[in-house]
């Protein structure tokens, strides 16, 4: 049933919108989990994102130059 909500969006409307892209971001030192992850466009649970997309558990801790993705949009 969610299905029958869908639609397509008009040329205009596609046009306004921006695709969320993944970029290698190098860890400065000093910078942590919570830190980095607030880079990223969410609103809610950035850290857990964050922790998803580089494979950390948590509590890991990031080194510094360490070469971490990150979601830009």
């Amino acid at each position: 049933r969610t299905s029958y909500s869908f639609r397509m969006l008009s040329v205009e409307e596609a046009a306004k919108e921006e695709p969320y892209r993944i970029r290698l971001y190098p860890v400065r030192a000093g910078e942590t989990v919570e830190t980095v992850a607030k880079r990223m466009p969410f609103k809610d649970y950035q850290a857990e994102r964050f922790r998803a997309l580089n494979g950390l558990s948590a509590g890991q801790k990031l080194q510094p130059n360490r070469l971490v993705k990150i979601v830009d949009g």
